[in-house]
């Protein structure tokens, strides 16, 4: 394994928080999510809606070849493990979002409230163990809602305006 850095390098996988799906909170929640896309939908070149069945936290971009994945998989599973006996249990972890935010390449994520500073460890451990292999040290806790938005800095400063106080709950 490389023990130079890979900032800047195009990234070739990435690590992310699934939500349990079967939840009552989470099917709530996406009913909340699939809203605000309808809503938001009908702004010109707003961008195309994340699908409920592929929404999650992105926790870390990387690059890594082929040879380092089984090495890499094995180092998060001991990070996973790590945080949940820290939380006690992965069902402790409750996550709230409200508002919206811009990020690269045309995405709109809604911003982490509730359990931000959880997923913000998490991601300090991943840092700690995997960091080498990170592509982009910028951490922001959110949930993707839209890709290859176009909209104009104008109509994003609007957007943000009308949806500051937007509350979708716990997922």
């Amino acid at each position: 394994m490389s023990s130079g850095t890979r900032i800047g390098e195009t990234f070739s996988h990435f690590l992310s928080v699934e939500f349990d799906r079967q939840s009552l909170d989470f099917q709530r929640f996406t009913t909340k999510v699939k809203g605000m896309q309808d809503l938001l939908g009908d702004v010109p070149e707003i961008g195309k809606p994340v699908k409920q069945e592929s929404l999650h936290i992105t926790l870390a971009v990387m690059h890594m070849t082929e040879e380092e994945v089984p090495e890499l998989m094995e180092r998060t599973k001991k990070i996973w493990e790590e945080f949940v006996d820290l939380m006690g249990s992965p069902n402790n972890l409750v996550l709230s979002f409200k508002g919206l935010a811009f990020g690269d390449h045309g995405t709109i994520w809604i911003k982490m409230e509730l359990g931000k500073e959880a997923i913000m460890i998490l991601r300090e451990m991943i840092e700690s163990g995997l960091g080498e292999n990170l592509t982009d040290l910028r951490f922001e806790p959110h949930l993707t809602v839209f890709k290859s938005s176009q909209i104009s800095e104008d109509v994003q400063q609007g957007i943000r305006g009308s949806a500051s106080k937007m509350n979708l709950g716990c997922a």
